[in-house]
């Protein structure tokens, strides 16, 4: 910002050096830096993202929000919306947590004039222009929404929580917002990276976790083969984000999932232990490489050709190679899982078939290790390697970069 605004002021006024007529680069940056301290339009050029919820009682001389500590984003004050007369009020925050919070205790004639269901209780989230500050709140957006979906997973099951199954509306009304505000981050993204190819705009990778997890004590609510049904959700939320929140089409929907660039964790691993299949969240990750290139398929209008190629297993045509992105996206995956000799890579088809050969890179300075698909488990959206030997399994851990031969 002081080197912008001094370049502009004229010439000879360089630091370390006056201008004819200046008295001093220090006065003048202290001048044009004195608006900033208090003029409430230094962040004008921020990206104001509305968050609403509802008044859902009066207790104490309070009004109580349905909007939660996250939802407030910082702000201390929730602004106050008439549906009727679109009359404005501003209220203090007294207290915030995970699910709702309180007003400061009001007058009595001010908490009478407000009528619970006339009004919107809302506030403004103030995001800076930046790729950097966009993807970290869109990061902590998803990472809301999973802390509800957890929550909602408890009504999915006998004996769940009572208090989660009674609020489980307002749990889906939050998980319909955010996928609004994470429309909202999404597009802004993409406007400020304005096309640069150079930089890929997504930085963070998207992961949807569900609380329902029919593989532990808990039993099903429902008849539906819980396995199905755990994919079932898992596979709508991610097509949901992707599609309302990114843009991406129908067509590339499938193709993204199925990816080696997305780890699809939707049953414990073989000879995971009670404790572990009781904790177990099921879950799909999609890499920044992955949202990327879901997003550069469809702005691009190349995803149906993409796909022609992975079905006819030209891995390393040139159409896939010379795309950076897309060379990652098809042939660059990772480890899922060890179980004994075997280990778990996220290459499925129509990614990979058995007999298909990858390197594991370990990155410990002890070379790769060669690995071949000798099975596709498609409950596990995994395939299984042959067994490898123990100096080589010991070195594969969770997470390491998996590369096509």
């Amino acid at each position: 910002m002081v080197r912008l605004l001094l370049r502009h002021a004229g010439p000879g006024m360089t630091p370390g050096r006056r201008g004819r007529g200046s008295t001093g680069i220090v006065p003048i940056v202290a001048l044009l830096l004195l608006p900033f301290l208090a003029a409430p339009w230094a962040f004008a050029d921020d990206l104001a993202v509305r968050v609403e919820g509802r008044i859902l009682r009066k207790a104490a001389g309070k009004l109580v929000f349905s909007l939660s500590s996250f939802d407030l984003g910082g702000e201390k004050e929730v602004r106050l919306r008439n549906r009727k007369t679109g009359e404005a009020r501003a209220v203090k925050v007294s207290a915030a947590y995970d699910d709702i919070s309180y007003s400061e205790p009001l007058a009595d004639a001010d908490l009478a004039a407000i009528a619970e269901a006339d009004w919107i209780a809302y506030v403004d989230w103030r995001v800076p222009r930046t790729g950097e500050a966009l993807n970290r709140r869109l990061y902590l957006v998803h990472k809301e929404q999973n802390r509800l979906r957890r929550e909602l997973g408890s009504a999915l099951t006998e004996g769940g929580d009572p208090s989660v199954k009674v609020s489980s509306r307002i749990t889906l009304n939050k998980l319909e917002r955010f996928h609004r505000v994470g429309t909202v981050l999404a597009r802004e993204i993409l406007r400020v990276n304005g096309g640069n190819l150079e930089v890929n705009p997504f930085e963070s990778p998207v992961r949807v976790e569900i609380g329902f997890n029919p593989f532990g004590g808990g039993s099903p609510a429902s008849r539906v083969d819980p396995l199905a049904q755990v994919k079932d959700v898992v596979y709508w939320e991610i097509h949901r984000i992707l599609t309302q929140q990114f843009g991406v089409g129908e067509a590339e929907v499938d193709f993204v999932y199925d990816s080696p660039a997305a780890v699809r964790e939707i049953v414990p691993p073989p000879g995971t232990d009670d404790a572990g299949r009781s904790g177990f969240v099921p879950s799909v990750t999609l890499s920044p490489v992955a949202v990327d290139t879901a997003v550069y398929l469809t702005r691009q209008g190349i995803g149906a050709e993409a796909q022609k190629y992975v079905r006819m297993r030209m891995y390393r045509t040139p159409f896939i190679t010379d795309r950076v992105l897309l060379d990652a996206f098809v042939n660059t995956g990772s480890v899922v899982y060890v179980s004994g000799a075997e280990t778990a890579l996220s290459f499925v088809p129509p990614f990979a078939r058995p007999g298909d050969l990858f390197h594991i890179d370990p990155e410990d300075g002890k070379g790769e290790i060669p690995v071949a698909v000798a099975s596709v488990r498609d409950t596990e959206g995994v395939s299984v390697s042959a067994p490898l030997p123990p100096e080589q399994i010991s070195r594969v851990k969770p997470g390491m970069v998996v590369r096509r031969k």
